[in-house]
């Protein structure tokens, strides 16, 4: 018999409330019951959220390392982990695809579980569509603490206007920390709306961004990331507008980063070709990354996530 999942936190309806108030909405909103063994477990909703398919209470702090990333640098031959999530302290990570496994297993001294990126439960969990979809959101690409970008704003404005109508009405869906710089006052000005899933420590954030990206009939964006992956998995059609974007790092340690961006501009060419729906080549691709193939069912995580705990008895999964 199907084990059954549960359904969404947080609803369609809410998640189009919280619109109205995008100040609130960026505003750091910590989870209730924080990880207490690596609080970045519960970034982008991520630790909250295998907690919540698993039927693990929300105050329980999670025994290992839960990857965010999608792409690990291949550097001299050898995908490379992040040095934050290589922590002797967590000796666990729950590998988030192929890459991320050889990346841990490479970094040494780790037992590494793969379970998919935390992204695919959530999607599992989503209920039937409340309403048809309409209209694009659109992705810019995003600065992080690590890296600065430069694109042409204007031009960009130019090129969303210039769209064919069945892409019309576009929103333009922010990033918290580029909505603190101010980078999508250009587009309100323009008279865009500008809609966003949160903060990265609001452990609604994954929510709303599938609730975000179902309402629309295409998504769009200046590069490849995990919002067009997430769409492939749901089935919403993907195009790349051909937009030069400058990235610059700010720390030299944190270098790798380009190899990490080359790689997925080379991924660019599967989507600059409109379509009615995502195509088997980016369907593959979306599963490549987001590791599908790993997913595990509510029983199974739920025994790896009881097994992780200090006072388990130990085995081999």
């Amino acid at each position: 018999m199907p084990e059954t999942t549960p359904g969404p936190p947080i609803s369609l309806a809410q998640t189009w409330a919280d619109q109205a108030d995008l100040e609130g909405l960026f505003q750091s909103r910590r989870p209730a019951h924080r990880d207490r063994v690596y609080p970045p477990n519960d970034n982008y909703g991520f630790g909250p959220c295998l907690r919540r398919f698993a039927g693990i209470a929300p105050e329980e702090s999670i025994h290992a390392i839960v990857p965010h990333g999608h792409n690990y640098p291949l550097i001299d031959g050898r995908r490379q982990a992040p040095e934050q999530e290589r922590i002797d302290a967590i000796p666990t990570v729950l590998a988030s695809s192929d890459a991320c496994l050889e990346a841990f297993r490479n970094a040494g001294g780790k037992r590494v579980i793969p379970i998919g990126l935390a992204s695919l439960y959530a999607i599992q969990c989503l209920e039937p569509a409340e309403q048809p979809p309409a209209g694009s959101l659109f992705f810019r690409c995003h600065s992080t603490g690590v890296t600065q970008l430069k694109l042409d704003d204007d031009q960009l404005i130019r090129n969303l206007r210039g769209l064919p109508d069945r892409f019309h009405p576009i929103r333009i869906c922010a990033y918290w920390r580029d909505w603190d710089l101010g980078e999508y006052e250009p587009f309100l000005a323009e008279g865009f709306q500008v809609v966003g899933a949160g903060s990265h420590c609001d452990p609604l954030f994954i929510w709303r961004h599938l609730h975000l990206l179902r309402s629309h009939r295409y998504v769009l964006s200046t590069g490849v990331s995990s919002h067009f992956f997430h769409a492939c998995l749901l089935g919403i059609p993907t195009l790349i507008l051909p937009m030069p974007v400058q990235r610059v790092i700010r720390y030299q340690n944190f270098a790798w980063k380009v190899q990490t961006y080359q790689e997925m501009l080379a991924l660019r060419s599967h989507f600059q070709v409109e379509r009615s729906e995502p195509s088997r080549d980016q369907r593959a691709l979306s599963e490549l990354f987001l590791g599908s193939s790993h997913q595990r069912s509510p029983s199974e995580l739920k025994q790896i996530l009881n097994s992780l705990r200090p006072q388990a008895s130990s085995r081999t999964l």
